[in-house]
């Protein structure tokens, strides 16, 4: 009998590299995973981040909360002084549009104080008053107040700046010439000076008065390369005024803020601490622009700063300085971040509304990240050989085929993390989590094709 030979059947492979990024876009395009649901992350510049989820506030009728916020000016904080002489403040956010819009969202009222302003930019101070809920503005040189129905009435008709602060129960106005007028006790409204109203100038200090803040029982006044601190002892008329050694540049006014420890601001050499009478960079590396432009804005969370800017690249970024003060954490890119009164934050997204996360006393949560299915650019079966991450923190892995799934929790070593592995299919699911304070930069594949 004759032997039969066999053939024997042979498989070619051939192996393939690949970087990827993440995006939270469904048309991006190239080598990027894209999100698919997501879960306390966010992507920022193709990097995948922890953050906190927000909710939306709705309306009675269920529909959420808006408001026309096309052709936005300016955006930013005011102080609601809660009773009518006192000194105890709340913050609340505003928007203003270049059309003459001003809203001011009120989260105890789930609504907006709304009005229309036609005398061009607006730059609003304070909201006054429990009941009142009045606002006061600067709009073309002019001092308003601005009721709840929208009327308006001008208390001082030219030369007021863009500052203002209610101090020792007087309202401060900055001037042309670096000067700064104060109201009537308990009389904010009245600049008379035969009833106590008067003015203070500061001569020598290179320029107007760019902001004002109260803080620790005085008033700082800020100018585009200087600082006072101006001390009331008894009567508003009896001050001490002094000035602050400061060496750190053009002061971008819209962001200064008040920290758990002390006044915090964005100049054109970095981040800016005063604290008493002393002023300090924090050591951080971040890429302020040159000179303000005006659209800068600054909050506060749980006593941190959140400050929100645009690169000279024209990139926009959102950061809160962290409680060591050397280092920020990266946020989502927003409108504005707001303190609410019952210890929630909200959130205004020019794009998506009034927003609100009840804060759970941490801030850094862990995050799940599920990115639609990838078949790496090939048809046909596939073999995973390995990933290399790029990154820092703990991170869990997680690569699905059909009913495969294979996991690893890894933790990044000098900023890389890697694992092997030898899962087959046409198409693969990545499944992230990443743990409290994590970031995943980018994630590197190897796998091989089989004909």
């Amino acid at each position: 009998m004759r032997a039969i030979k066999k053939k024997s059947l042979q498989m070619s492979t051939r192996a393939y590299y690949r970087n990827f990024t993440f995006t939270d876009d469904e048309n991006a395009k190239g080598r990027v995973l894209k999100k698919r649901t997501s879960t306390h992350c966010i992507c920022q510049d193709g990097a995948l981040l922890c953050a906190p989820e927000w909710e939306k506030i709705l309306k009675p009728n269920g529909t959420p909360l808006h408001c026309n916020m096309s052709n936005i000016s300016g955006f930013g904080m005011l102080r609601l002084q809660n009773d009518d002489l006192g000194d105890t403040y709340h913050d609340l956010p505003y928007v203003t549009t270049t059309t003459g819009g001003f809203y001011l969202f009120v989260e105890e009222l789930n609504a907006f104080f709304t009005a229309a302003i036609n005398q061009g930019k607006i730059f609003p101070f304070v909201a006054i008053g429990k009941n009142e809920k009045k606002v006061v503005l600067c709009t073309e040189g002019q001092l308003l107040f601005i009721n709840p129905d929208g009327s308006q009435e001008v208390i001082i008709s030219e030369g007021v700046l863009p500052a203002g602060a209610i101090f020792k129960h007087r309202l401060f106005a900055a001037m042309k010439g670096a000067t700064l007028k104060y109201s009537e006790a308990e009389s904010f409204g009245d600049f008379d000076e035969t009833k106590g109203a008067h003015e203070i100038r500061f001569p020598n200090m290179g320029g107007d008065i760019v902001a004002l803040k109260v803080y620790d029982d005085a008033l700082y006044v800020f100018f585009e390369n200087g600082l006072m601190r101006l001390e009331v002892r008894g009567d508003v008329s009896d001050f001490y005024a002094e000035k602050l050694d400061y060496a750190g540049g053009t002061i971008y006014p819209t962001t200064v803020c008040v920290g758990e420890d002390g006044l915090y601001f964005l100049s054109s050499s970095g981040i800016q601490r005063l604290k008493g009478k002393r002023v300090e960079r924090l050591d951080l590396t971040i890429d302020t622009p040159s000179a303000p432009s005006g659209k800068e804005s600054c909050s506060v969370y749980n006593g941190q700063p959140i400050f929100q800017y645009s690169k000279e690249n024209g990139m926009n970024v959102v950061i809160l300085v962290n409680r060591d003060r050397k280092s920020v954490t990266p946020l989502r890119e927003i409108m504005i971040v707001s303190p609410g009164p019952d210890g929630s934050v909200l959130l205004m997204d020019k794009y998506r509304g009034i927003w609100k996360w009840v804060d759970d006393g941490n801030f850094f949560v862990e995050g799940n990240f599920t990115a639609y299915e990838t078949d790496f650019g090939f048809t046909g079966r596939k073999t995973v050989r390995k990933l290399r991450f790029e990154g820092k923190g703990e991170l869990k892995v997680v690569v699905q085929s059909g009913k495969r799934r294979w996991a690893r929790l890894l933790t990044f070593v000098n900023g890389f993390a890697e694992a092997e592995l030898s899962e087959r299919g046409e198409s693969f699911v990545f499944i992230f989590n990443l743990k409290r304070k994590s970031k995943l930069f980018k994630m590197h594949v190897e796998f091989e094709t089989v004909k």
